[in-house]
């Protein structure tokens, strides 16, 4: 089995992107922190969003990839958390929800039966991938809660509790910066003009957003294998 799944190595390569630009910025500091202020500024404020990027965009993979071992190892549906089947069919569940007209509700279902009904199958495998796009949808902008809710759709409900046993004393700064991670990159979108941290303050960060995704590799990929299937 290898060491990390391909997400989690793919993200370390992409997190060398942030610290190339936080160390452009600190060069910049370093010759002249005030002439240079604006450009500081604007390096700092796109790493934050590729950070955040990239957060996302990790979670969304290792989330894509566990749907594709699971079409690919053939896992018996039986296997599978009905959870999953939810978040598939979710777009169609929700119209179906808000519809009351008698006909448009009864196209619905007939959609749904036609699109979906061999999701919901509870024995053999899946006869085709589950839609990543659909299963993905409603997940972004990161938050450390928004993130375990997205583990937990596969029915990792414990995912927090071992998180918190596995980081110690980490669990809360983690939990912490990714959440702040989150806001300023917020405010960025929402036009905040100015960014109160340094390329020095933003380059320490790395090292636990690492951590954080490192430890929740190790511990959905060994609930994946006990409970579904092997995703590394």
């Amino acid at each position: 089995m290898a060491r990390y799944t391909t997400a989690y190595s793919a993200l370390v390569i992409r997190l060398g992107e942030v610290e190339t630009l936080l160390r452009l910025a600190r060069e910049f500091e370093r010759e002249n922190a005030t002439i240079n202020s604006q450009e500081i500024n604007a390096l700092c404020r796109g790493a934050i969003v590729l950070l955040c990027s990239h957060i996302e965009g990790y979670t969304k993979e290792v989330g894509e990839l566990t749907l594709a071992k699971i079409y690919e190892h053939s896992v018996c549906r039986s296997k599978i958390s009905n959870v999953v089947s939810y978040h598939a069919s979710r777009d169609i569940i929700s119209e179906i929800k808000d519809t009351s007209d008698a006909d448009k509700l009864a196209s619905k279902i007939v959609n749904f039966v036609e699109r979906d009904l061999s999701i919901w199958g509870q024995t053999g495998p899946h006869p085709q991938p589950i839609s990543e796009d659909r299963f993905n949808k409603s997940f972004s902008s990161p938050s450390f809660q928004k993130i375990a809710s997205y583990i937990s759709r596969f029915g990792y409900s414990e995912f927090k509790r071992d998180l918190n046993t596995k980081m110690k004393g980490d669990y809360l700064p983690a939990k912490n910066l990714i959440d702040h991670i989150v806001d300023i990159r917020n405010k960025i979108a929402h036009g905040d003009p100015v960014l109160s941290k340094t390329p020095t303050d933003l380059l320490e960060t790395i090292p636990m957003v690492k951590r954080f995704c490192r430890t929740t590799d190790d511990l959905f990929a060994a609930w994946c294998k006990t409970n579904i299937c092997s995703i590394r």
